[in-house]
């Protein structure tokens, strides 16, 4: 195999490994940055409604889905054969998971561009991981 593709492949691994872990440290830490007051408004009254138990199940399925991806990550990196479905699984979970939210989402510029820098991210690494060389590195390290 290509060492190069394999760098690449293992760059993209820890790229997405740290803006995930960079996002979801300031979110905890910071919060959602600068919103405008209406914005704000609109927080504060959604988080003092009532939730199904639907909404929360969701919530928490989706922060397992995050987590599963970041430990998926540092299993491809060793190209651990059931690295690659679960992270191809997480990440298809995040996708679909994005349809069922029920309220608005809100983001300020920066939130915005890491979410998409990791969605490129999470692309790139299941082409990589299915339909390239280093496909061949995961079929390897099963036998």
């Amino acid at each position: 195999m290509d060492t190069s593709a394999r760098s690449i492949f293992r760059l993209a691994l820890i790229a997405y490994v740290l803006l995930t872990c960079v996002f979801v440290l300031k979110m905890l830490v910071i919060g959602p940055g600068a919103l405008p007051d209406p914005a704000i408004a609109y927080l504060t009254w959604w988080l003092q409604q009532p939730h199904s138990e639907l909404g929360r199940a969701l919530t928490w399925v989706g922060n397992a889905s995050l987590a599963g991806s970041v430990i998926a990550a540092f299993g491809m990196f060793a190209f651990a054969r059931w690295a690659r479905p679960l992270f191809l699984v997480c990440i298809v979970v995040l996708t679909g998971g994005e349809v069922l939210i029920d309220l608005p989402v809100l983001y300020t510029p920066v939130d915005h561009f890491i979410g998409s820098v990791l969605a490129i991210f999470a692309g790139g690494i299941i082409v990589f991981s299915y339909w390239s060389k280093i496909s061949d590195a995961f079929e390897k390290m099963a036998t």
